[in-house]
């Protein structure tokens, strides 16, 4: 791993596809490529925002084809994972060293407070074990 953070401000293209309606499980579509670049950061940041806790303040398993045997587990939205909460813990407080060596340090400030709120979270509730 270089470290070198500059790569965040790199800008790139990215895929696109129609979403799934509600009575959609998957979809095969042969996707485009989106017009607009747009930074790595943004992307990163984007992701970060979406991946928040909805239950419990632990993040629900959703669906996809990530792994096929776990594919449907979170179909009524109601399957906790305690194992992406640790992940994403860890993921929140490396990018938080990240930005604050950018110079963002109300956002290194948010995602340290949202790593260490999700940790008690996790670790008060003992999920997962």
């Amino acid at each position: 791993m270089s470290r070198d953070a500059g790569i965040l401000d790199a800008a790139t293209t990215f895929l696109e596809g129609p979403q799934l309606r509600e009575e959609e499980r998957e979809v095969y579509f042969q996707p485009s490529v989106r017009s607009t670049k747009r930074p790595y950061s943004s992307t990163a940041a984007g992701l970060l925002r979406r991946a928040r806790p909805l239950d419990r303040m632990v993040p629900l398993i959703g669906t996809g084809d990530w792994n096929d045997g776990m594919s449907s587990v979170g179909e009524e939205g109601k399957a906790r994972a305690s194992g992406w909460a640790w992940f994403l813990v860890d993921v929140l407080k490396k990018f938080a060293e990240v930005c604050a060596g950018r110079g963002e340090q109300e956002l290194a400030s948010r995602y340290r407070d949202r790593a260490e709120r999700l940790s008690v979270t996790v670790g008060t509730h003992r999920l997962g074990w």
